[in-house]
């Protein structure tokens, strides 16, 4: 316990310290032959003209992730179907040899595939290189990349497809709104860099503005755009001050602590307002509510679970005084709950992150990151990869674009935190 609280208490002065202070159009593509391995794509284009990714337009019973493993990743194929073979074999796309030779596993029954799952690992298979994987009874799996700048790629790709994504044309403002919107801005505050301001906040900018002149706004979402504002606003002060001044008066004007003062929308607004404003009223609200309910981000599946973590993230990184023990339960509850995640992940047939039905996968990723950000843990580096790994090929959604845009940014803040820790350690 000793050792758990002075992580706690670490892990809050490192966050603090290091941070405080959709269109696309497709082409199919040629397929080869049947000899050889499966390649039936379809092309998607950003808005820029440039290919964006591909799509298989065919179902395969070998899924691996599409987009490729670089070299020291861990790298696993699901199988799906039952009665299958011992074995199965890695080859190199052009020579058609086989290079490597593992066993497959049984790891249980999907009821979202109403079929058997089953795992083969070929993480010894690290020398670059197109492959696919063979086996018995389910023929070939979609070729794949092995190489050393694939994360790097897709975090290109995907912000690409980001910014190709017009806010203001969004013509209702919801939660999901909010946490997209929230998520770029937190991207940018834990990964971004300066010299690429002016064009990442030019389209967040425009959709906040537009969110805030529509006639049918409910309190709540008055509550969460006031808390966009001021997350806004502490983002972009180191370059903007005048917006940033402009944003959180507009913050303050829309914040409203009624009844609903418990609200997820309210402590995550509150949060955002003391974070960017170190106006003690707001640190008075927040701090209630964490003494009153204890119910914020990672403990709990409750309403609002993903507005109560953005708040709790705002809480432990701003640059303000906080309530030291609070502060410390807030981060005991994140460290409580990688750990579970990890132990979950180890139960999962997929070994994802998620529960059973999946839906709590997106904000589970984030709190491994934001955990992995504080104290550094190749455990949890590991199991954001993995998850990776499953939403790029081995889960429902093979396509990053089926996904709705607040889970594409889940995606893009892991995906850039992945890139610097990779940078950090080269």
């Amino acid at each position: 316990m000793k050792r758990q609280m002075i992580a706690c208490i670490l892990a809050c002065q490192l966050l603090a310290c290091a941070i405080s202070g959709c269109g696309y159009y497709k082409e199919t593509a040629a397929t080869e032959s049947p000899e050889q391995p499966l390649d039936l794509t379809e092309q998607y284009y950003d808005s820029s003209g440039q290919v964006a990714y591909e799509k298989p337009t065919a179902t395969v019973h070998i899924l691996i992730d599409q987009s490729g493993y670089e070299c020291t990743d861990a790298k696993r194929a699901v199988f799906v179907g039952d009665g299958l073979a011992d074995t199965f074999s890695v080859c190199d796309k052009e020579t058609k040899e086989t290079v490597y030779t593992g066993h497959i596993i049984k790891k249980g029954f999907d009821p979202a595939r109403h079929d058997y799952i089953w795992e083969g690992d070929f993480s010894d298979v690290n020398t670059p290189g197109t492959y696919y994987i063979s086996t018995q009874k389910l023929g070939q799996s979609y070729p794949f990349e092995i190489r050393d700048d694939l994360y790097l790629e897709r975090l290109e790709i995907l912000g690409r497809q980001l910014s190709g994504y017009d806010f203001s044309k969004q013509t209702a403002f919801d939660t999901d709104c909010c946490i997209a919107v929230s998520n770029l801005l937190l991207a940018f505050e834990l990964y971004g860099e300066k010299e690429d301001a002016s064009a990442y906040f030019k389209n967040i900018a425009s959709g906040i503005g537009k969110w805030q002149q529509l006639d049918d706004l409910s309190q709540a979402d008055r509550q969460q755009l006031s808390g966009l504002l001021a997350q806004y606003a502490g983002t972009c002060k180191e370059f903007d001050e005048e917006g940033a001044r402009a944003a959180l008066s507009q913050a303050k004007q829309l914040f409203v602590p009624a009844e609903t003062e418990g609200a997820p929308e309210t402590y995550f607004a509150a949060t955002q307002l003391y974070k960017a404003s170190g106006d003690r009223q707001y640190r008075t609200i927040v701090e209630r509510i964490l003494e009153q309910s204890g119910q914020t981000v990672s403990g709990n599946d409750i309403s609002g679970k993903a507005l109560y973590m953005m708040g709790d993230i705002a809480y432990l990184t701003t640059g303000y005084e906080v309530n030291q023990k609070l502060c410390e339960q807030v981060m005991d509850r994140f460290l409580s709950k990688a750990e579970a995640l990890s132990s979950q992940a180890g139960t999962h047939i997929y070994r994802i992150t998620a529960g059973e039905t999946g839906d709590d996968l997106y904000e589970n990723m984030l709190i491994l990151a934001i955990v992995d950000y504080a104290i550094v843990s190749h455990e949890y580096l590991s199991l954001l990869k993995e998850d990776i790994h499953y939403l790029y090929g081995k889960g429902l959604l093979t396509d990053i674009s089926e996904h709705t845009v607040s889970e594409q940014t889940y995606i893009y803040v892991i995906m850039m935190h992945i890139a610097q820790r990779k940078e950090n350690i080269t």
